[in-house]
């Protein structure tokens, strides 16, 4: 039972770090399509990592007041190569490898 529960315990660890990892990269991704005006927005990426009953949530946002607003709104106006929907489309484009990268992660740990 000790040898599962420290399998266990290593099969979570593994999956934290991936899934801290992925959302990295998907905050990267969305930060190079961000609406840009003087790269307030951009600079706001963060990361949050905490427990919960059910697991680990880890959550990629961007923390200015205004984000969610740049999120949704596609009635404004961008830049060429900068829009809304920003980090979701960056978290879509990014699932298929996440699931990949996972299982890869989880068979050589």
């Amino acid at each position: 039972m000790a040898e599962l529960d420290a399998h266990h315990r290593r099969s979570l660890a593994i999956a934290l770090a991936y899934t801290e990892k992925f959302t990295d990269a998907y905050l990267g991704a969305a930060q190079r399509i961000v609406p840009l005006e003087e790269g307030t927005l951009g600079a706001s990426a963060d990361r949050e990592t905490h427990a919960t009953a059910g697991g680990v949530v880890v959550r990629g946002f961007f923390a200015t007041v205004y984000a969610a607003k740049q999120e949704r709104e596609t009635s404004y106006v961008h830049r060429a190569g900068r829009q809304a929907h920003y980090l979701e489309s960056s978290f879509k484009a990014a699932i298929p490898r996440y699931a990949a990268g996972l299982a890869a992660a989880l068979r050589v740990g």
